[in-house]
């Protein structure tokens, strides 16, 4: 502005152009983009700070050397202990949806049945994943650390809050291999944002559940008997 005044200027130096482009088969707007990316994301910290808080908590503390007493096998000490923490998540889960429709009017229409499936096999996985990081890091402080900069990076990297397109194409790749991003893009198939087909999502929820549950069980395995 000053130096159109002082150079007595009367066009701009720069025009800028909007130009909508779709993020998925249906046109939505980017508050519930937002919201998708946000649900999903809960799914990941929900379930993987709830089996490094949980089971760092019970090392901490000892218990999981009595309970080694007990005839209780590790797989079942495992889905106890992450049994509430799933109910707590999915009241996160509806919470959510419940004030993004309210506080920001969102025009989201989920599939209340897929959005569940989607729910449990995501929170199978990433409670897998969670475990698998505390039995390599093995300090629960310093797992929890090495989560929260991972928490951090899944951030920028797995259009939670942005297209991964908007990333240079340099760097697209690192959010292939981060597990959020599928969970993201399970979470808006629910609600109709479909950037992934039938056969993928199928695909996915299988891999995110299977592949949760074997780390559930062989990490606890490897973590109560570590505990000896």
């Amino acid at each position: 502005m000053l130096k159109k005044y002082f150079l007595g200027m009367n066009e701009d130096y720069i025009n800028a152009e909007f130009v909508e482009t779709p993020i998925g088969e249906s046109q939505e707007n980017f508050l519930d983009f937002i919201l998708t990316g946000v649900i999903g994301f809960s799914l990941l910290s929900g379930g993987m700070f709830s089996m490094i808080n949980i089971f760092g908590r019970y090392r901490k503390l000892g218990t999981i050397k009595r309970l080694k007493a007990s005839p209780m096998k590790p797989i079942e000490l495992t889905l106890s202990a992450s049994s509430t923490k799933l109910f707590l998540n999915l009241v996160s889960m509806f919470i959510i949806v419940f004030l993004g429709k309210i506080i920001f009017d969102s025009s989201l229409t989920f599939n209340w049945s897929l959005l569940v499936i989607v729910f449990f096999t995501s929170s199978i996985g990433m409670m897998g994943f969670g475990i698998l990081l505390l039995l390599l890091f093995k300090e629960p402080s310093v797992t929890i650390e090495i989560a929260s900069i991972l928490y951090f990076a899944m951030t920028f990297f797995s259009g939670v809050y942005f297209p991964v397109e908007f990333l240079p194409s340099s760097v697209r790749w690192v959010g292939n291999i981060l597990p959020v991003k599928y969970v993201v893009d399970l979470v808006r198939y629910t609600g109709n944002i479909k950037q992934i087909s039938l056969n993928a999502f199928v695909i996915i929820n299988l891999v995110l559940f299977v592949g949760g549950l074997s780390l559930l069980f062989v990490s606890s395995e490897v973590f109560l008997k570590e505990e000896k």
